[in-house]
């Protein structure tokens, strides 16, 4: 599953400093609306109905295509087979300068094959127990793309102490809470990395538990964003991105793609990501795994697909 950037950061990082015709070159190569033309071949897709459907359409020579992104935290604490404790999914658009980011609830109810009904962290650690990490990474994209059926073209993953390392790395964020959330009153704080894992890991404390927990990791996932693209810290952007790519996550995104995707963040306005939870209920059903009976959330499988054909998909 890894399929890592051979760009070399350390020429990209002097080519930014180059005035004029090599700057111009430079941000043409990075530059959104180019250097995503034709991504067409994803990680992972739907299993397809037929043969016919099974062909890749011609990648487009004219513009970008937009792509979906898999964001993975895994819970992993030393050498334990992990489960995923963070999913979401992005649909980012170069040419309208716009994403979609979606929570899936990591108690979603899930038919994995082999299994059965089970929840779709699961997922990840069933991989990961058969045949390592990498496998891991697969049956999390496979069971995603299947569930919101969509093909994904991209992943990022990290764990605990990756997510910690990030954060601090960056100088903290700063966030807004709307409610309290473990030991942090309601409003504005700056928050180190142990900090932010608490705040994106609560759900206890919460009013709406799980669903205000999502909420909150969408809220700590903007503030990075904006912190890593304030105008002063792009300057150092192609060294974090070295560090944090050797470091802090693991993803098949080259070093070009990331620096490409900054281009795009930059300046965005908060109108320009759009945020979907996924709906349902919670729920007791059987486990085969644990051959139990366990807490899910059961989500509305009509509004999965409309979310789906409204959020993931290109037009």
């Amino acid at each position: 599953m890894k399929r890592w950037g051979k760009v070399c950061l350390s020429v990209l990082a002097g080519l930014l400093l180059v005035a004029g015709g090599g700057a111009a070159y430079l941000y043409r190569e990075l530059e959104p609306e180019r250097h995503f033309e034709g991504v067409r071949h994803p990680v992972i897709a739907p299993l397809p109905e037929s043969e016919e459907e099974a062909r890749p359409e011609p990648a487009s020579e004219q513009q970008a295509e937009a792509f979906n992104v898999l964001i993975l935290g895994i819970d992993a604490r030393g050498n334990e087979d992990a489960r995923t404790d963070v999913i979401m999914a992005a649909h980012v658009d170069p040419i309208a300068k716009k994403v979609n980011l979606i929570s899936v609830p990591r108690d979603t109810r899930i038919e994995i094959p082999g299994i059965g009904y089970t929840k779709i962290n699961h997922a990840h650690f069933l991989g990961s127990l058969q045949a390592g990490d990498d496998a891991g990474t697969e049956a999390a994209l496979h069971a995603v793309s299947r569930f919101l059926q969509a093909e994904m073209n991209y992943y990022i993953k990290t764990d605990f102490q990756g997510f910690i390392g990030l954060v601090d790395r960056i100088g903290g964020v700063d966030v807004d809470l709307p409610h309290p959330v473990a030991d942090f009153a309601e409003g504005a704080h700056h928050l180190d990395g142990a900090e932010a894992l608490k705040v994106v890991r609560e759900r206890y404390s919460l009013p709406d538990g799980e669903t205000g927990r999502q909420a909150d990791q969408a809220l700590v996932l903007r503030a990075m964003l904006e912190k890593m693209l304030a105008p002063d810290a792009l300057r150092q952007l192609p060294d974090l991105i070295a560090q944090v790519k050797a470091e802090v996550i693991e993803t098949n995104f080259s070093d070009a793609d990331l620096l490409s995707l900054a281009l795009l963040f930059q300046g965005m306005e908060r109108s320009q990501l759009e945020y979907v939870q996924i709906p349902g209920e919670s729920g007791v059903a059987y486990d085969p795994l644990v051959q139990a009976e366990l807490s899910y959330w059961l989500p509305d499988e009509a509004a999965v697909q409309r979310i789906s054909a409204a959020y993931l998909q290109n037009k």
